[in-house]
């Protein structure tokens, strides 16, 4: 299973590739600079490993004081961190 996350430019998909890659057992992760998407690769374990990365995420979102985004898991689109 693969979660894309919209960024807004690379410097924040650099933080989030750092935080998932130090926090989450995750199988890969990288940035598309065409779709600007952090695309992680929750491999082993994928409903427990999508929950941790949900998780991150929401927390990541609001002590950065990002905006909402974009999340793309399995062709279904949502939005973290709306009011």
């Amino acid at each position: 299973m693969v979660v894309r996350v919209s960024v807004a430019d690379g410097d924040n998909a650099v933080e989030l590739m750092q935080r998932l890659l130090q926090e989450v057992d995750v199988v890969d992760v990288n940035f598309d600079v065409v779709q600007q998407q952090v695309q992680i690769d929750v491999g082993r374990n994928p409903d427990e490993t999508l929950v941790e990365v949900l998780n991150l995420l929401e927390k990541w979102l609001g002590a950065g004081g990002h905006p909402p985004t974009s999340v793309e898991i399995d062709e279904h689109r949502y939005v973290l961190g709306a009011a």
